[in-house]
């Protein structure tokens, strides 16, 4: 997987798919959701949707990309061509929505990602 395949699938599962976002409440008021990985609904986190079936693990959760890269081989060998920075980014830019506003998260992820695919040099997909 390249820097540029990143970014191609995550806009396919957000902007062209307009998958929503993958949260769950925590049950504590200051916190209120946490990003998953794996979410109810079929909902992933903009690298949960990178990952295949077959190599995610209950695990994962809870943990940002990089440590996951560093301790699980198999993530390790399917990020081998990727930018962690860009991973992380693309974390972010899913984490950092406020999931009261679904009707929006397309249109924040469109604005992040081509925000995203200028700082990293890459090409936004066609339309």
């Amino acid at each position: 997987m390249t820097n540029q395949d990143v970014l191609n699938r995550v806009w396919e599962w957000f902007v062209t798919m307009r998958h929503q976002r993958s949260a769950i409440k925590t049950g504590d008021p200051l916190l209120g959701y946490k990003c998953c990985y794996r979410g109810p609904r079929n909902t992933r986190c903009g690298v949960g949707c990178l990952i295949p079936d077959e190599l995610y693990k209950d695990n994962f959760e809870n943990t940002n990309v990089c440590y996951i890269i560093k301790h699980n081989p198999d993530i390790r060998a399917l990020f081998a061509g990727v930018d962690s920075n860009l991973l992380h980014d693309v974390q972010v830019a899913h984490d950092e929505y406020a999931p009261e506003a679904k009707k929006g998260f397309a249109n924040h992820m469109k604005r992040e990602l081509a925000a995203i695919a200028t700082k990293y040099n890459l090409q936004l997909p066609e339309p």
